[in-house]
């Protein structure tokens, strides 16, 4: 290679440097909240997380023919939803109008589909404004947002087939007023996929449980009772307790210690949406933070003898 060749080398050499070192600093922007695409992702990251994690999201997700969930998108947050052989589509945008933030979405009313996620999205939305997931559709029914204000929290309107949807990411509809929040209860739990609960904890599953996508489920005459088994990476939080401490503050509960055969476990217990009771206990082995989550869908009591069976044979190894 020549001397000038070389020299040719160099510069554009230089040049691919330079441009990787912008591409580089353009997406940590974008991920750090800077620039347009960063601060839709920075509005709207929590909304997401509330959303995947809302018990009807996880029920839809333990069924082999139902699938949803919500990811970031270039406008706001995108859900996708398979419901058996139908897949959907539903880009919520980001948008904001002298001072009001709020989700808006589009969608033909002779569809069914967009009207379960836009049901999911006002929960979700509510969760994050401090509303217990289920609430809202207790008290309202689909067809009362056509009578509300987006300052209220909710507002519908159509246009032909189209139903336009504007969610408030500010105000708790059951306020009736549009009242904010300011107390942060959204929170996420991150799974180490590289470690298996089995291998820091021996345990005994009930003989009526079948394997499901996600753990253990059981269908009785009036319940549905589930249950799961991780590992929590500690990018979640550094310990057990403040691990059981995000979720109690996220759900607005207690934490209460229980011991299982000789280990210190911290239980955590709130309401499922369907009425029923989540229960997480959540513990350190080894350096590392184990979590078994039992779910009761329903208030009735068919599945409180099996978690009672499942913690006598829980023993950390």
């Amino acid at each position: 290679m020549t001397g000038i060749n070389k020299k040719r080398l160099g510069i554009w050499g230089a040049i691919f440097v330079v441009f990787l070192l912008i591409g580089g600093a353009g997406v940590f922007l974008s991920y750090t909240g800077h620039g347009t695409a960063g601060r839709i992702r920075t509005e709207v990251k929590d909304y997401i997380t509330k959303f995947n994690g809302l018990t009807q999201v996880r029920t839809i997700n333990n069924d082999s023919k139902r699938a949803i969930k919500a990811s970031i998108s270039d406008k706001g947050i995108l859900v996708d939803y398979k419901n058996d052989k139908i897949n959907s589509k539903l880009e919520f945008s980001f948008k904001e109008d002298k001072g009001t933030k709020y989700l808006e979405t589009v969608y033909n009313k002779n569809e069914t589909n967009p009207e379960t996620i836009v049901k999911l999205m006002i929960d979700a939305v509510g969760l994050k404004n401090g509303t217990a997931e289920g609430k809202i559709f207790e008290t309202y029914q689909y067809s009362d947002f056509y009578s509300t204000t987006l300052a209220q929290g909710v507002k519908f309107s159509t246009s032909g087939n189209n139903v336009k949807v504007q969610i408030n990411l500010r105000a708790n509809i059951l306020d009736n007023g549009g009242g904010n929040t300011t107390e942060d209860t959204s929170y996420v739990i991150i799974k180490d996929d590289e470690k298996v609960f089995d291998d820091y904890v021996n345990y005994t599953v009930p003989s009526q449980f079948t394997k499901s996508s996600k753990g253990y489920e059981l269908s009785t005459e009036n319940n549905t009772c589930t249950m799961e088994f991780n590992v929590v990476s500690t990018e979640t939080e550094k310990d057990a307790i403040s691990v059981a401490n995000m979720i109690a503050r996220g759900e607005k509960t207690s934490i209460s210690e229980e011991e299982l055969n000789g280990t210190k476990w911290n239980k955590i217990s709130y309401p499922s949406a369907l009425g029923g009771t989540i229960t997480r206990y959540v513990a350190d082995v080894n350096g590392n933070i184990v979590m078994i989550e039992y779910n009761a869908y329903y208030s009735n009591d068919e599945c409180n003898q099996y978690l009672d069976t499942l913690l006598t044979s829980v023993k950390v190894k």
